[in-house]
């Protein structure tokens, strides 16, 4: 608001304030989930045909419709080459000495 004209002489000066404020943007912003990184894969357990996992936290809620926090776990099939012992028949018995 600015004056059109100011009062002079015994004229009625102009009442109330020069700027009004209004409040807006009362909605709070939205907060996304956060994450510390992914951990290392685990070992294979059990070694042949398992399953390995790795691991994050949450160091951030998401908040007010931000993006939301999903597993901070992580699965996985695993395999390593794995063969069995096996053995032979037995030989004859050698002669007795």
């Amino acid at each position: 608001c600015t004056y059109l004209k100011k009062e002079i002489g015994k004229g009625i000066p102009c009442t109330g304030d020069l700027k009004e404020t209004e409040v807006c943007n009362v909605d709070p912003c939205p907060v996304d989930c956060e994450y510390t990184p992914w951990s290392n894969w685990s070992t294979c357990e059990p070694w042949c045909n398992g399953t390995q996992t790795r691991n994050r936290t949450i160091t951030v809620r998401d908040k007010n419709g931000g993006e939301p926090c999903l597993d901070t776990t992580e699965d996985k099939k695993c395999s390593n080459l794995c063969v069995d012992c096996g053995w032979s028949g037995w030989t004859e018995w050698a002669s007795c000495s």
